[in-house]
């Protein structure tokens, strides 16, 4: 039995269309990014250089005339580059002319390299387009002016590269070929199994594309690590080391302005008791000089009880992770559930954490540990369930939101309690560190300055939305604007999650609130694993009502080989907002429509009383129609 339509195999074909685009383009990218060539060597004596109008004095040149010659012998045939740097004191204009010196008949004696001219100190560099093993420098200085050679440098072509464009040649003919063969895996996993699709749809691509940036990974020796993670190749796990550092003296925000809320640094100031004076003694206490001290004798990372301590929190985090997903997924079968927490531990987000070494974790830990237990029908779990979204709430603020649910299910009460246990996981902490309640205002002045300072590389709120679009399309949006758009959307999304049925769009709904309203690095993409978790747990097969929110999730959470910025835009970071503007513009659509966000969004939002009569007929035009009031508002007093 057929279970896609023809129009959900074109959206899989458009989907692949535009990965191969972006795969292909990336291959080529990453080539020309990496250092091409590979120092064979690095010359700095030349005495024994030969020199004609002009002599060597250690690394000075004396020109005795306004056209001297160097002559450089003994170079290997695998020279590709040549590159010397130079420092003329007095700026003086100095002309380079190298030439290739050869008895080859055809070329003649000699043959121009490159001619190039430069003042003060730099470096100037020669491509060589064929194999000499002598050649010579022309300078012409004005008045015979003294300057310094430090060294003189020959370089090889990097072979890593060459393995990367040959790569790029093979995946590109790949990938274009792979589509037809994807279209007929998923026909056939839709003839064989009928209530996993989603989920083996799923794996098989995350499990093809990790591939994919592994042998990345290996083609470049390594290189593409700090493309892909953080830059700052020294300062791994930066948020749980350095953050150990800022409670030494209990004055977290008073020394270090951290970003982290009070039930944070508590979690840490614990952490910190576990490691030996003999270590915290030789930190510094002060934020800068924290930051600078990396990867020195000093650095926490290189100390055996903080280091076993962080590999223990990964361990126990992603144990954790796994008992998790297999309770959601529970009536899946023990294959599906495995593949999922496979999938769910090694998604984008989740690696990004435990590189960053960012608590998110934690907060996804509890967020689920509260979806799941906050509509049991036992009351201790339930009132359990609440402490868990504080918790979450007081590691990582924006899963507050979830709160929301509590108050679709018409428990006020709990509702009540549950903002009663988030101000106490913000106050009781705040009694352990010197600072005392005052260090509450010092903690949101930090956030709001903080928040105030974003790009399109700080995750996909709706700010950084807006700065991608200034930089690709030049426009200018005031700062202003974009807040209130910001919280208009917030409001809508969060309005929507009362209307849609099912649970997974609810917890998506608030999902897409929570990470457009904040800014956060792209660790926060983890969230999104929650959604699809539920997405997979209730939906049965993939149709029109979840294609677009399933491309999402895979663009979200599978490790694309996508590296390097462009023009300081990150391929995936404009890939990730393009789906979410999308999810945006198809609801926006519904809305508008009138129509409840069913499998065959056919019934219109209406209001009706307890008799069954329509009170309302379209309620998504009214919704509009108060959004583009209030909108209009905001912009009057702005």
């Amino acid at each position: 039995m057929k279970i896609m339509k023809k129009k959900e195999y074109i959206y899989l074909v458009f989907l692949w269309i535009i990965i191969n685009i972006l795969f292909c383009w990336n291959f080529y990218y990453v080539a020309d990014k990496i250092d091409s060539y590979k120092l064979d060597e690095k010359c700095s004596d030349f005495s024994n250089y030969m020199c004609e109008h002009g002599v060597f004095r250690g690394n000075t040149f004396i020109p005795k005339a306004n056209y001297s010659s160097i002559y450089i012998d003994n170079v290997s045939s695998l020279t590709d580059k040549v590159s010397i740097k130079y420092d003329n004191q007095k700026n003086e204009q100095i002309e380079w002319n190298l030439y290739y010196t050869t008895d080859n008949e055809e070329l003649g004696s000699e043959k121009l390299i490159k001619k190039v001219t430069g003042t003060g100190k730099g470096e100037i560099t020669f491509l060589l387009g064929m194999s000499s093993d002598s050649f010579r420098l022309d300078i012409h200085t004005s008045d015979g002016e003294v300057f310094q050679i430090e060294n003189i440098m020959f370089y090889s072509i990097n072979e890593s590269v060459n393995i990367i464009v040959n790569r790029a040649i093979y995946m590109t003919i790949f990938f274009m070929g792979i589509i037809p063969l994807l279209i007929v895996f998923i026909y056939v996993i839709n003839k064989k199994i009928t209530s996993d699709i989603i989920a083996y749809s799923y794996f098989g691509v995350f499990l093809f594309m990790q591939i994919i940036v592994i042998a990345y990974f290996f083609a470049s020796e390594g290189k593409l690590f700090n493309h892909y993670f953080f830059r700052d190749v020294r300062d791994t796990a930066m948020d749980f080391f350095h953050s150990i550092e800022y409670v030494k003296g209990r004055e977290p925000y008073q020394k270090y302005n951290t970003l982290y809320p009070p039930i944070a640094n508590l979690l840490f100031l614990a952490i910190y008791y576990l490691i030996p004076s003999s270590v915290s003694d030789n930190w510094l206490d002060d934020f800068g000089a924290s930051i600078a001290a990396r990867g020195t004798d000093i650095d926490l990372r290189t100390y055996q009880a903080p280091f076993l301590i962080y590999i223990v929190y990964l361990i126990f985090s992603v144990l954790v992770i796994y008992q998790l997903v297999t309770r959601i997924l529970k009536f899946k079968g023990n294959r599906v559930t495995s593949l999922m927490a496979w999938c769910c531990i090694l998604s984008y987000g989740m690696l990004m954490s435990y590189e960053r070494g960012n608590i998110v974790i934690i907060s996804w830990i509890f967020l689920v540990v509260f979806l799941e237990l906050y509509e049991s029908n036992n009351r201790i779990l339930r009132e359990m369930s609440y402490i868990s979204l504080a918790i979450a709430a007081g590691l990582k603020l924006y899963p507050a939101l979830f709160g929301v649910l509590i108050i679709q299910r018409k428990e006020f009460k709990a509702a009540i309690r549950t903002v009663c246990y988030g101000v106490m996981s913000v106050v009781v902490p705040c009694l352990f560190f010197k600072e005392g309640l005052g260090a509450i205002t010092i903690w949101i002045k930090c956030v709001l300055s903080f928040s105030g300072d974003g790009g399109s590389w700080n995750g996909n709120s709706i700010k950084n939305i807006f700065y991608t679009m200034q930089k690709i399309f030049n426009l200018s949006f005031s700062n202003g604007i974009i807040t209130v758009l910001a919280l208009l959307i917030t409001l809508w999304l969060i309005v929507m999650s009362f209307l849609v049925k099912k649970k997974w769009q609810k917890i998506l709904m608030l999902t897409l609130a929570m990470v457009l309203f904040s800014e956060q690095g792209e660790y926060i993409y983890c969230f999104y694993s929650i959604p699809l978790l539920y997405m997979i747990k209730e939906e049965r097969q993939l149709s029109n009502s979840n294609i677009l929110e399933f491309i999402t999730f895979m663009v979200m959470c599978i490790p694309l080989p996508l590296f390097y910025q462009v023009d300081g835009i990150n391929p995936r970071t404009a890939l990730c907002q393009i789906c979410i503007v999308g999810l945006l513009i198809k609801y926006l659509y519904l809305t508008f429509k009138g129509k409840l966000f069913i499998e065959k969004f056919e019934a219109p939002l209406q209001v009706i009383d307890s008799n069954g009569n329509i009170l309302i007929k379209n309620v998504g035009l009214y919704m509009i129609f108060v959004f583009v009031i209030i909108k209009n508002i905001f912009f009057k007093i702005l």
